[in-house]
C-alpha cells in the first residue's frame, strides 16, 4: 500500500505549471520563517475565507444537544468528547490555503437542524497578530460558544504548519451555565516541496469541563517519515486527575472507547465520524450582504478562482491587500485604534461578543436579534469614509476617481460599512 493511500481527500497535486513559482517562492524561505509576512501564489488558495473555513468544526451541532439532554455529569461529558471528535473531518477537497481575512471582514451564518437554528458571526478583530472572533448560538437549544483564535504559521522545510493559538468555550445555560473550554489542534501540509501534499492535525490537545471535574486530553499524531498511519488520534477521559477513560482512533474515520474501570478492558465503538449528517451553511445572497463580508469581499477573486483565471484573481486580491495598507497607513498618520464591531477585548487578550448572556434565552427566540446585529459603529477598517483622498502604491496622493475601476469599487462600497451590514 502507498503511504498515500489512506489520505482520501486531503491531499493536492501541484501541477508542473506551478512548480516553477513554488520552487521561486521556496527560495524566499527560511526554516521557521513566519508565513503571515510572505505573499503565496495565487493557484494555491481555496475559494473560501479563512473565516468561513472556520466554521466547518460545527457542522454537527446537533451532537451538542445530545449532550445537553443528559442528566448524568459524566455521561455528558463523555457526549461532549464525541461531539470534539467529529469537528475535524469536514473540510474541503484537497489541500488548498483560504484568503486571509482583511481586518473588519465578517462572516455570518446559521445551520438549520431539526427545527432548530445555530446562529453564528465571525469578524477579523486584529491584524497583526491576525486575530479571529466569533459566536455562535442555538438559543432553542441554550447553549453558544465563544472563541478567539490567532494563526500562526510557519515554514518548517518538509511541511507547512498552521497553529491555532487560542481557544473557545461551549456554555450550556440550560446546565447553569456549565462550560467546557477546548483548544484546537495545528494544521499541517506535508509535500509541501515534494507532490502530493497531505493534510494532517497535530498536537497535544484538550476538553476541560472545571465545573464537574472532568478532562480530556488528546494527542492529535503525525505520521512518522517511515512507518504508521495518518491521523491517529490518542485520547483519555478524566476526573479530578484519575484516568477513567481511553480512546483511540482516526479524525478522518473513528474511534474506539475503554472504560479503564471495567473489567477486561474492552475497546467498544465510540465515533464514526463518516457515519454523521452534517449540517449544511445557510449564509444570505452577496446581494443582501453587507460590503465587509467574507463573500461578497471576495466575490471576485472567487469568481476568478472558479474559472482558473489565475492572473485576474491575482488581480482582485492584490486590489483588496493594497486597500488593506492603505487603511493602515492612514491610521498610523492619523494615531487611530482600530475598533471591533461585534467584540469585546478583555484583559486578558480575549474577546467576547458584546451581546452574549449567562441566562436562558426566552422561548420563542430562535436567531440574533437586529440589536445584536447592529454595528458597535461605522468606522471602515480599510480608508477613512469623510476623506475623499487616499494614497497611491507609491504613497503619493491621489483622488479616488484616479484609482483603477477595481480600486474604486473595493474603496467606495467599503467605505461607510457599518450602514449596511443590516437591511
Amino acid at each position: 500500500m502507498s503511504e498515500h493511500d489512506d489520505v482520501g481527500d486531503a491531499q493536492e497535486q501541484v501541477y508542473a505549471e506551478h512548480q516553477s513559482v513554488l520552487g521561486s517562492l521556496l527560495g524566499q524561505l527560511a526554516y521557521g520563517m513566519d508565513l503571515t509576512k510572505v505573499t503565496l501564489p495565487t493557484f494555491i488558495l481555496e475559494p473560501r475565507s479563512v473565516l468561513e473555513m472556520s466554521t466547518d468544526v460545527m457542522a454537527h451541532p446537533y451532537l451538542i444537544d445530545e449532550a445537553i439532554s443528559i442528566d448524568d455529569p459524566e455521561l455528558r461529558f463523555v457526549a461532549m468528547v464525541r461531539w470534539y471528535l467529529s469537528m475535524w473531518h469536514t473540510r474541503a477537497k484537497g489541500v488548498k490555503k483560504p484568503y486571509n481575512p482583511v481586518l473588519g471582514e465578517i462572516f455570518k451564518a446559521k445551520r438549520i437542524y431539526d427545527g432548530k437554528t445555530a446562529s453564528g458571526i465571525l469578524e477579523q478583530v486584529s491584524h497583526h497578530p491576525p486575530v479571529m472572533a466569533g459566536f455562535v448560538v442555538n438559543k432553542q437549544s441554550q447553549w453558544h460558544m465563544s472563541s478567539h483564535i490567532w494563526t500562526k504559521s510557519q515554514f518548517l522545510l518538509s511541511s507547512v504548519a498552521a497553529h491555532m493559538v487560542g481557544k473557545a468555550s461551549l456554555c450550556m445555560l440550560s446546565r447553569n451555565n456549565e462550560t467546557y473550554d477546548l483548544t484546537m489542534p495545528s494544521i499541517y501540509v506535508k509535500g509541501f516541496i515534494i507532490s502530493p501534499m497531505v493534510l494532517e492535525l497535530g498536537g497535544d490537545m484538550h476538553l476541560e469541563c472545571a465545573t464537574t471535574g472532568f478532562k480530556a486530553t488528546f494527542q492529535f499524531k503525525r505520521k512518522p517519515a517511515l512507518f504508521g498511519k495518518y491521523h491517529e488520534v490518542h485520547g483519555k477521559i478524566f476526573h479530578r486527575g484519575v484516568a477513567i477513560y481511553e480512546l483511540h482512533g482516526r479524525w478522518t474515520q473513528s474511534f474506539t472507547i475503554r472504560d479503564l474501570r471495567a473489567k477486561g478492558k474492552k475497546d467498544v465503538p465510540f465515533l464514526n465520524v463518516n457515519e454523521l449528517a452534517s449540517i449544511p451553511l445557510t449564509v444570505a445572497p452577496i446581494e443582501e450582504q453587507g460590503p465587509f463580508e467574507s463573500r461578497r469581499l471576495w466575490q471576485e477573486v472567487t469568481k476568478a478562482l472558479e474559472a482558473k483565471d489565475i492572473h485576474t484573481a491575482t488581480h482582485h486580491k492584490k486590489e483588496i491587500e493594497h486597500q488593506q495598507r492603505l487603511a493602515q497607513r492612514h491610521r498610523e498618520h492619523h494615531h487611530l485604534t482600530w475598533r471591533s464591531l461585534y467584540f469585546d477585548r478583555q484583559e486578558d487578550g480575549s474577546y467576547l461578543f458584546k451581546h452574549i448572556q449567562y441566562e436562558p434565552y426566552p422561548p420563542g427566540e430562535v436567531d440574533f436579534t437586529p440589536e445584536e446585529l447592529t454595528p458597535a459603529h461605522s468606522e471602515s477598517p480599510f480608508v477613512d469614509h469623510d476623506s475623499a483622498v487616499t494614497s497611491s502604491s507609491d504613497g503619493s496622493p491621489r483622488s479616488i476617481g484616479s484609482m483603477s475601476p477595481v480600486a474604486q469599487k473595493h474603496h467606495i462600497s467599503l467605505g461607510k460599512r457599518g450602514e449596511s451590514l443590516v437591511k
